[in-house]
């Protein structure tokens, strides 16, 4: 864990966006934790001209942008990514330096790991940020067993369920109840099996499960009550009354504050999503 230091330190009046993500980086603090934790999603962004002239103009850190630009003409590709994470990492207060070659230590081993441990987690960062389409490409190619995406037989049933995880966001319970499923005759885990019958019932496919899926009609029937648990807190939630106040102020014809109780929602949910990002 990085140490974090008390002070005022310089804040960007326009944030980077890192590509991959669109991740929003505002101080320096925020760029460096980025970066030590989300390496696999960076891109040559890191040694790209607009990237180290926000670095100078907006974090007031142009020893490290010039430490880069010299870099650069030594260093090209996966060797020029790892080094110039290495400049932005060491001397600084956020993390200290065996973090930092610790750090580097595994970026360097990763040239050595085969194309499909590479792929699996890149997935699985993509999944985290919420970035549920890219994942979901390489999930399939991995399951489709594509030459340079070759993984072992056990990680496909973890590999399957993630995908259903992406296909819930993209497509709906109908197609990612498909994925839990086979998940579930994969590995038989607890976990894929909950969200199969989670996502066919809340699809609104009341058919009985088949004996031969092992799902008993008391599980199913414990699934139901936990749905209808969840839909009563959600009832009873501040966010739900929120929402609820603002229909009823769109429905009786008060746009202004109908207006402003949208706005007060959409900054709320920006905050969220940078502290969920940062």
């Amino acid at each position: 864990m990085g140490i974090l230091i008390a002070c005022e330190e310089n804040k960007a009046k326009l944030p980077y966006r890192f590509k991959v993500t669109d991740t929003g980086i505002y101080t320096a603090e925020e760029l460096f934790y980025y970066v030590y934790h989300n390496f696999l999603l960076l891109t040559d962004e890191l040694y790209e001209e607009a990237f180290l002239m926000w670095l100078e103009k907006e974090l007031f850190l142009p020893e490290k942008a010039e430490k880069i630009r010299e870099m650069k003409k030594n260093y090209s590709g996966y060797d020029a990514q790892v080094e110039a994470a290495s400049i932005l990492l060491l001397d600084n207060s956020y993390y200290q330096e065996e973090e930092v070659q610790e750090f580097l230590l595994r970026q360097n081993e990763r040239k050595n790991v085969s194309p499909g441990e590479l792929a699996v987690k890149k997935a699985e960062s993509f999944l985290q940020h919420g970035r549920y389409f890219e994942a979901g490409m390489i999930y399939e190619s991995l399951l489709a067993g594509d030459g340079m995406y070759a993984v072992l037989k056990e990680e496909a049933g973890r590999i399957r369920h993630n995908l259903g995880v992406c296909r819930l966001h993209t497509e709906g319970f109908k197609r990612a109840a498909k994925d839990f499923k086979a998940a579930y005759e994969m590995t038989g885990g607890e976990e894929s099996k909950r969200q199969y019958v989670l996502c066919m019932l809340l699809g609104g496919n009341e058919s009985t499960f088949g004996a031969e899926e092992s799902i008993s009609e008391a599980y199913v029937k414990g699934i139901r009550e936990e749905i209808q648990d969840s839909l009563l807190q959600y009832g009873s939630s501040d966010e739900y009354k929120k929402l609820e106040e603002l229909k009823e102020a769109r429905d009786s014809g008060k746009p202004a504050d109908f207006l402003q109780g949208v706005r007060e929602r959409l900054e709320s949910y920006k905050q969220e999503y940078r502290s969920e990002n940062s």
